[in-house]
């Protein structure tokens, strides 16, 4: 009977994994991703597992199978420091250690572990950022010495941090020295997201702004005419923010490397704060980093791959014992990192809120509540405050029909792409018909939804914790996909359902880890081999172009996907002053806002002008746009805006400069001469400067 019982138990594993497996073959999902990507993916496993041999034969004597994780990780680091530069790394390892040092310093010394005490501290700088983010008062010296004076200051906490991290990874690898190896290897393709330039849409058109504007200003514009999406919870943008002041430069590596390393960890200290053990936790975490989106969101500033980070600590915290008798920063922190990620978010912490609150009910500890509560207002209140205070709509632009903004216009957002439906096979279309709710190619949402469809329904019908957080995850998550069948907006529901079916698939068949370890490991490597289609970027070969030519590919790569940053970094370094109208469908105008405008629906002013302008068949409204803008140059299409050309010819205009698809035309005065940019437009909408220190220098 038990035996027939522990069968029973394994079909719950092999009946969705072999059906996968007949469906893959089918459907031919795999032999449709290109021979050039398997034959790259191919040569880094290659190389990594010669790291590991070599590793190995070093050190095999005194570290014996240990030693492969090692060689893993050299062979990662390496990868990473060449395609992303050490710039990137060294202030991902300062950003890290001055928000260790800051938990450290708020919690105290040794009362908290490392993850404990990173969280708050990350938020609560983050959050200084943010709610100062207005004021000219952001420069590279500032953050410098600020992160100097952090690290000094909590240096032997640091060390001892360091000394305790690396004893706890060597304990890991001496219990389990391969599956720490295989995670290390999975994190390393994982990384692969951080190697490429920012090419996602939205991050040219809108998440770059903080950075730039920092960079360039000292303080963020709050341009909400310009960018309607300027006082949208910024959390991410911030974060990427301060890791751009620091390094002098545009980054995106730098954090994004910090989210991975929080996405893994959660899935791992998830599983083992249900009690799955740590051969879970690593399996976990494998198969969290072999998510096909989760390697993706390395590749942009979009939020949704942090708030499943952030969501598994937060699901791993609440797991544990006495609540309540812990710091209200941590469950606080949590909460508000999640609220300031996405206004969406809301959906995904109502649960936990109300858990929490009922703990603390439960314990008598009210003041614990409230400092939980604004601990959570502190972290992630100041996007909203600012929204409502500048626009009168908290949500802004979102729910406008509710409050009515008069900064953008009275309706709602739908995109009726993402309205397909939902229908009984919905797991199945995810899988194979990827493209019907994302921007991406058939199999992004990778298999563990499916091969994982047994733990899932073993979670759901035991009772304990897991079931509890598999509803928090599941019930926000139906409630957002029936709003919007977009998969990338249930991504944290996914990355928390898959942590939670390996937890319990690792208990139930424990007389059957082999074939449990297989059949994940096998998970990995398709995750993995589908990872470039979550994008056309990808789909079409950016990987494969750097693995093969070098970092060098980047700049031809960058060139070809956005080719406005190439044009308008050549026009500032001619014209140091000089403002520009983008008229390209693609409103790529983040990098340069507060000198750049586009006619994209993210200025609906510039969107209304334009289209007033393009009823003149004349072209002189265009002249008059252009003349009334008082820019020095307009970004035009090589092919499509023939009488805005004409326009530009008539005012005396000659094409500059061009790159792909895009021609730079630069204005002349009526006597000839170069015409120079008159920045009252671009001053009348700086927000922050005209309601917050108009006493500045500054016109």
């Amino acid at each position: 009977m038990r035996e027939s019982l522990q069968f029973l138990k394994l079909l719950l594993l092999l009946v969705p994994a072999v059906a996968t497996a007949w469906a893959l073959q089918d459907t031919g999902l795999l032999a449709a991703v290109k021979p050039t990507h398997w034959k790259m993916l191919g040569g880094l496993l290659v190389g990594c597992l010669l790291a590991q041999g070599l590793a190995w034969l070093l050190w095999r004597r005194r570290m014996g199978l240990r030693a492969l994780a090692l060689g893993a990780g050299v062979y990662w680091a390496v990868q990473l420091n060449y395609y992303v530069g050490p710039g990137e790394v060294l202030v991902a390892v300062v950003v890290a250690a001055g928000a260790l040092a800051v938990g450290s310093l708020v919690l105290g010394k040794g009362r908290y572990d490392l993850l404990d005490r990173l969280l708050p501290g990350a938020a609560l700088i983050v959050a200084v950022v943010g709610w100062t983010l207005p004021f000219p008062i952001h420069g590279s010296r500032v953050y410098v010495v600020a992160f100097a004076f952090l690290i000094l200051l909590a240096r032997r906490q640091l060390l001892d941090d360091g000394r305790q991290l690396g004893r706890a990874l060597s304990t890991l690898a001496a219990e389990h020295p391969l599956l720490l190896a295989m995670l290390v290897t999975v994190v390393g393709f994982a990384s692969m997201g951080l190697w490429l330039p920012s090419l996602n849409f939205d991050d040219n058109a809108s998440h770059l702004a903080i950075q730039s504007q920092l960079l360039r200003d000292g303080y963020y514009r709050f341009d909400i005419a310009s960018q309607v999406w300027a006082l949208a919870p910024w959390f991410n943008n911030t974060w990427h923010g301060i890791a751009a002041v620091l390094l002098g430069s545009e980054s995106r590596a730098a954090v994004n490397l910090i989210w991975l390393l929080l996405g893994v960890s959660g899935a791992y200290r998830l599983c083992i704060a249900l009690g799955a053990g740590s051969r879970a936790g690593l399996l976990a975490a494998a198969v969290f980093a072999s998510h096909p989106l989760t390697v993706y969101y390395g590749t942009t500033l979009q939020v949704d791959g942090p708030s499943a980070a952030i969501l598994l600590h937060l699901a791993a915290v609440l797991c544990g014992t006495d609540l309540t008798r812990r710091s209200a920063w941590i469950p606080g922190a949590l909460i508000g990192i999640t609220l300031a990620l996405k206004m969406t978010n809301v959906v995904f912490v109502v649960l936990p809120c109300l858990y929490v609150t009922w703990v603390a009910l439960r314990d008598r500890r009210l003041g614990w509540w409230l400092r939980v509560a604004l601990i959570s207002a502190l972290i992630g209140g100041s996007s909203y405050l600012y929204a409502a205070a500048l626009t009168g709509n908290p949500t802004f632009p979102m729910f406008n029909t509710v409050f009515q903004s008069p900064y953008y216009p009275l309706e709602g957002f739908s995109d009726p792409r993402w309205h397909v439906g939902i229908g009984p096979w919905l797991l199945w279309d995810l899988t194979f018909e990827t493209s019907s709710f994302m921007e991406a190619y058939p199999g992004a949402a990778g298999v563990s939804l499916l091969v994982l469809l047994g733990g899932t329904l073993a979670v759901l019908l035991r009772a304990g914790p897991s079931r509890w957080l598999a509803l928090a995850a599941l019930l926000p998550a139906a409630a957002l996909f029936i709003e919007v069948q977009y998969l990338r907006y249930v991504f944290p529901c996914l990355a928390i359902l898959g942590v939670l079916s390996v937890a319990a698939l690792d208990q139930l068949l424990a007389r059957w880890s082999g074939v449990l370890v297989t059949t994940l490991a096998l998970v990995c490597v398709t995750n993995l081999g589908l990872m470039a289609n979550t994008s056309w970027i990808m789909r079409s070969g950016a990987w494969e172009g750097l693995a093969s030519e070098g970092r060098s590919n980047a700049v031809a790569l960058e060139s070809r996907v956005t080719p406005h940053r190439a044009l308008l970094e050549r026009m500032i370094s001619r014209y140091p002053d000089a403002c520009v109208l983008n008229v390209d469908r693609r409103p790529y105008t983040a990098r340069l806002m507060g000198r750049a405008v586009s006619v994209g629906w993210y200025d609906p002013q510039m969107a209304r002008a334009a289209l007033w302008a393009g009823k003149d068949a004349q072209g002189s409204r265009w002249g008059d746009l252009v003349g009334a803008l008082g820019v020095s140059h307009v970004l035009v299409p090589k092919q499509g805006e023939p009488v805005l050309e004409a326009a530009l010819t008539r005012l005396g205009a000659r094409k500059e400069d061009q790159e792909q698809d895009l021609a730079l035309w630069r204005l002349t005065t009526e006597s000839g001469h170069e015409a120079k940019c008159d920045p009252q437009f671009f001053e009348a909408r700086d927000t922050a400067h005209h309601r917050l220190h108009a006493y500045d220098s500054r016109p």
